[in-house]
């Protein structure tokens, strides 16, 4: 389910018995997080377990249709997000992503977009968001300090493109608004 580029994403319509089931299920965790009754963990771990079952039998046709990824793309792709993983902190141009897996610019798009539907640039702001979330949470250091630990290259553009992911400022986050936000 996870690696089928044909699945983005998939509605669940109340249009049949097992669609059905599936919202009966996704109520029952939501009803099981409200009581937080004694066990309740175990309870939503089981109902997601079913729910699963269910998403992969309603799946399975779009599935089929997946074409597998290219294993040349997959090695690439490490490479790459190795590559911005290991220097996200500095001045990043595609170039320089592309340039770790010996591929062009052009190229380094294209893998991105088909192995995880995502610029490469997309990608490098998240992740220095994601890090950024972390030292918010972990460090009293200055929010300037952690932008500019994270690689951003000023402040108002770490403020923005944090709260354009997390929907809330760096300093409401660290003061806990919105940390529930997608990382």
């Amino acid at each position: 389910v996870i690696r089928s580029q044909s699945l983005q994403t998939f509605h669940i319509r109340p249009d049949s018995d097992r669609n059905l089931r599936m919202i009966a299920d996704l109520n029952k965790m939501a009803e099981l997080i409200r009581e937080e009754a004694f066990g309740y963990e175990f309870a939503i771990r089981s109902e997601l377990s079913a729910l699963w079952c269910l998403l992969f039998q309603q799946t399975e046709e779009i599935r089929a249709r997946t074409v597998v990824r290219n294993r040349q793309d997959e090695e690439r792709i490490k490479v790459m997000v190795g590559f911005i993983h290991e220097h996200y902190r500095e001045h990043i141009t595609l170039e320089d992503i592309a340039k770790a897996a010996n591929v062009s610019g052009r190229e380094c798009s294209r893998c991105f977009k088909r192995c995880i539907n995502d610029s490469p640039f997309g990608y490098l702001n998240r992740y220095r968001v994601q890090t950024a979330a972390r030292m918010l949470l972990q460090s009293g250091d200055s929010i300037m300090t952690i932008g500019e630990n994270c690689g951003f290259s000023s402040n108002s553009y770490f403020g923005r493109v944090f709260h354009d992911m997390i929907g809330c400022t760096p300093s409401e986050y660290r003061n806990g608004k919105g940390r529930s936000g997608a990382l």
